[in-house]
């Protein structure tokens, strides 16, 4: 048991405040043990007065309040998960408070979970949604040397008090010569200063005609050099269209791959673009499908997918990579040199078997320019859709069993 003892005043107030201080302590648990009574007691001071006069008057001195005493109690007990002091029926506020953190942070990371599977769902549509013609302008490298800066001006010095005296009284100088000696020097100091500053500006002036002319003259060069490999683009030279392609291709889908387009072969005849591309390993998938909080053990419990439900995610995922890069490939092409796209998807991984490091062909699937851009991407299914486009997918994609990839 815990106990608090409080004394109260045996008034009117007092006793207001007794009811006051009882419903404050009630909240906490607390309930009265016991309630006893005090007498109160002659007030001192005016007893000595009156018993000088008379000892009966004492009496009439008068006497303090009572008091009332009241002592409160409650039973505790320690908490069978934390073993902190818990008033019986009451729940514990520390496990109370762990609960509702860990319900709030256990609805964050759900939430957080949900994103990461909508984007998944949501890869095709937001995949396509955008312009994906290159940006020839994006070429041209700003000159690399900064303008010059003039200097700082520096701060008028004052003229001397007697300089400014002499200016005031003129008479000065007829009365004093080495004042107006001194004037003349200060004159001339203050023409050399002009002059110096007036240096400096020219200097400036020219170092910035000149910073001009070299920006000039770099600009154009740039210019020059992205107009040409336009036009080479434009009259479909293998090799830049192969460089133009190849900065379509690393514009990112999904995660953070660098360099994800491993080898592109152009058949100019037939306008076909061969792709090897890099997708991204089932490992980079969200793991976890929810994430919950169990009260009763006080601790956050995550709920992982099924090895089926992941494989089919990955499934879902590799299909729509290989769909929007083909894609980005005919809405970019504005030389128009492609008929059509085989892409061949391929993971990196390591061969039990040898130890080494392999890039087997997971998915092979080839699409024209007009069935591709004539879909209807937000109503898209994608198993559907790959097969439509006779594509093939590994039949066993958790092993990353390999695929004959598409080469002509």
């Amino acid at each position: 048991m815990q106990y608090v003892t409080q004394r109260f005043e045996n008034t009117q107030a007092g006793l207001a405040q007794k009811d006051a201080y009882s419903r404050q302590m009630a909240a906490q648990g607390y309930h009265i043990v016991s309630e006893q009574l005090e007498a109160g007691h002659y007030k001192g001071g005016e007893q000595c007065c009156l018993f000088t006069l008379c000892m009966p008057c004492v009496f009439l001195a008068g006497r303090t309040p009572g008091l009332v005493v009241v002592t409160y109690g409650r039973e505790v007990a320690p908490c069978p998960n934390c073993g902190a002091e818990v008033v019986a029926g009451y729940q514990c506020s520390n496990c109370l408070r762990a609960a509702t953190d860990g319900a709030t942070q256990a609805s964050l990371r759900t939430a957080q979970v949900k994103e990461s599977i909508r984007k998944l769902n949501a890869l095709l549509i937001d995949g396509t949604a955008g312009d994906y013609r290159f940006n020839w302008q994006s070429l041209v490298k700003p000159f690399p040397v900064a303008a010059p800066t003039p200097e700082v001006e520096p701060t008028p010095k004052l003229p001397p008090l007697l300089i400014r005296a002499a200016w005031t009284i003129p008479i000065l100088e007829r009365m004093f010569p080495w004042v107006l000696k001194r004037r003349l020097a200060w004159d001339e100091f203050v023409y050399a200063e002009a002059r110096n500053r007036a240096a400096v500006v020219e200097q400036h002036g020219r170092a910035v005609e000149d910073w001009k002319h070299s920006k000039e003259s770099f600009d154009q060069e740039q210019l020059a050099l992205v107009g040409e490999r336009r036009r080479l683009y434009e009259s479909k030279d293998e090799d830049v269209l192969l460089e133009y392609w190849t900065d379509v291709l690393e514009q990112p889908i999904y995660g953070g791959q660098s360099k994800p387009a491993r080898n592109l072969a152009y058949h100019e005849i037939q306008g076909k673009l061969v792709v090897s591309y890099l997708l991204p390993p089932i490992s980079d998938l969200p793991k976890i499908e929810e994430i919950r909080f169990s009260q009763r053990e006080n601790r956050i419990i995550e709920v992982p997918f099924s090895a089926e439900r992941l494989t089919e995610l990955h499934r879902d995922l590799i299909i729509r990579i290989a769909l929007v890069a083909m894609y980005r490939l005919f809405q970019s092409d504005t030389a128009n040199a492609l008929n059509s796209v085989a892409f061949n998807g391929t993971i990196d991984t390591i061969d039990r078997a040898t130890g080494r490091e392999i890039s087997p062909c997971v998915i092979a699937v080839q699409a024209d320019k007009s069935d591709l851009l004539n879909m209807n991407f937000p109503l898209v299914e994608t198993t559907a859709c790959l097969n439509r486009l006779g594509g093939k997918v590994s039949e066993n994609l958790a092993e990353l069993s390999p695929l004959a990839p598409i080469t002509n």
